[in-house]
């Protein structure tokens, strides 16, 4: 009699392999301890709860579980980390006595830090799990992707990729004069490149001649080495007056020059000349 209440107990019913205690539903070869958990709303694995996260799920079955990813700076996007799980499409950690639900436990949705935003996805162990795999820095809430139809945290300049697209946003130097103007546009971290600069140093960026590095040239209304303002050129000196002899120049004949140097000479010879005595 003992002979075979142990054969009937050892009898696999579903043909998986599993018998007795292993299987805690003979009729289900979907179900047995070392089965994949499924999203079926049954307990495949035996360990007394259905469609639970776990990192068995595989996006393969039907239907498919999503993969959810720590969140761990509460920005709302997540990275592939040690305790990724998949998680059913309508998970509800299903608690099972005996292969009956005795609880159903619905989702708990993540809060961000501040309490003032939610995140879609669920809390597991304290952690948010999201569906998003792509933040670069998981670790600091200001960092990560750019959300549809949203605006980049991008910062000018700083050599930090805030939106996580492996690129800084950069002022452009267009005229390629290693000087940048005001426009910005993406461009590698730090902005070192070739028509890029970290600060706005250019005046004119559609000129290559104009910049910091320029030579100021006068009286063209230009600010050519972009110190704020144009150079004026020196007043023009009127022309000299060349047909007048100097007024230190010698007289041509070597006479003595004009003025009262000339009648001085004539007065002398005056004094020369004889003198008549008058007869009485």
């Amino acid at each position: 009699m003992l002979l075979l209440l142990l054969t009937a107990w050892a009898v696999d019913l579903d043909l998986d392999q599993h018998e007795g205690p292993d299987d805690c539903d003979d009729n289900d070869p979907t179900v047995h301890v070392d089965a994949v958990e499924l999203c079926d709303r049954k307990d495949n694995n035996c360990d007394d709860q259905a469609d639970e996260a776990s990192l068995e799920l595989t996006d393969a079955l039907d239907p498919a579980c999503v993969w959810h990813h720590a969140d761990l700076d509460a920005d709302g996007w997540g990275a592939p980390w040690r305790n990724s799980y998949c998680l059913c499409p309508t998970f509800e950690a299903l608690e099972l006595d005996n292969g009956v639900v005795v609880e159903v436990e619905p989702p708990q949705e993540c809060l961000h830090w501040s309490g003032d935003a939610l995140i879609p996805g669920h809390r597991l162990g304290g952690v948010c799990f999201v569906t998003s795999d792509n933040d670069c820095d998981n670790l600091v809430y200001a960092i990560h992707p750019t959300p549809p139809g949203g605006l980049s945290g991008e910062v000018t300049a700083d050599g930090v990729d805030q939106d996580c697209d492996a690129l800084d946003l950069c002022y452009v130097d267009a005229d390629l004069d290693g000087h940048a103007g005001d426009t910005t546009a993406p461009g590698p971290l730090g902005c070192i490149s070739a028509g890029f600069g970290a600060t706005v140093t250019d005046c004119d960026d559609g000129a290559a001649a104009i910049s910091p590095d320029g030579a100021e040239v006068c009286g063209d209304g230009v600010d050519d080495d972009c110190d704020g303002a144009d150079v004026a050129c020196p007043p023009d000196l009127p022309p000299e007056d060349t047909d007048l002899p100097p007024v230190d120049a010698a007289p041509e004949d070597g006479g003595a020059q004009g003025g009262c140097a000339g009648w001085g000479g004539a007065y002398a010879a005056l004094l020369a000349l004889p003198v008549r005595r008058r007869r009485r």
